[in-house]
């Protein structure tokens, strides 16, 4: 845009070059959009202000699409400056509003683009403690169903050991009770088998 006079002369053969270069591609290509607009800049450098103009406004317009918002504010700039110089005020303060507004808008994109970036690390972030929780939960559940585990074994031991005492005591009391059915017949018979001598003696004489 800003070329200086003593530049000219390398500037149109690169220009040259560059058209060549540029010859197959698209109308609205990028490159040649910035071909077109380093023409302008030679033909204000000539002198030949408003054909520079129409030429960068033209190039603006065509490549709005294809360039980044701050290379657009950035060229609205310098056409406002070539305006200035050319006495177009008011058209210069318009080409300063439009690039103004382009760097607010481009300003609002990373703004928004800068948001959700860490709304998204934020969400990250809370998946992450999410999961992480969730599997310390889960951590914490195997161990209290291991716990679980090793207390109903524990049970299931207690409970085969008061079965076999219960087992115990009612096989004790089965064979005390068997004990006393034979002791008591047995003592009452061992006395009066002793006795049975002396009565024997006893009752032969009269018998005879």
């Amino acid at each position: 845009i800003a070329l200086a006079e003593s530049d000219l002369d390398q500037a149109r053969l690169l220009l040259q070059e560059a058209r060549h270069l540029c010859a197959e591609l698209p109308a609205a290509a990028p490159v040649r959009c910035a071909v077109q607009l380093a023409n302008s800049s030679v033909l204000f450098a000539e002198g030949r202000h408003q054909a520079a103009i129409a030429l960068a406004q033209e190039w603006l317009e065509a490549a709005k699409p294809h360039i980044a918002s701050v290379d657009e504010a950035y060229f609205l700039e310098r056409l406002a400056g070539w305006q200035a110089k050319v006495g177009q005020a008011e058209q210069a303060l318009a080409s300063l509003a439009a690039s103004h507004r382009v760097s607010q808008a481009a300003q609002l994109a990373n703004l928004d683009h800068d948001l959700r970036a860490e709304r998204q690390r934020m969400e990250l972030i809370h998946a992450r403690e999410l999961r992480a929780r969730s599997e310390h939960h889960a951590r914490e559940l195997q161990h209290s169903n291991l716990q679980l585990r090793a207390t109903l074994e524990e049970l299931r031991d207690t409970q085969r050991q008061l079965v076999d005492a219960a087992k115990h005591a009612a096989l004790g009391r089965m064979l005390a009770g068997m004990a006393h059915e034979i002791n008591a017949p047995l003592g009452i018979a061992l006395p009066a088998a002793s006795a049975l001598p002396a009565t024997a003696a006893d009752l032969l004489p009269a018998l005879q």
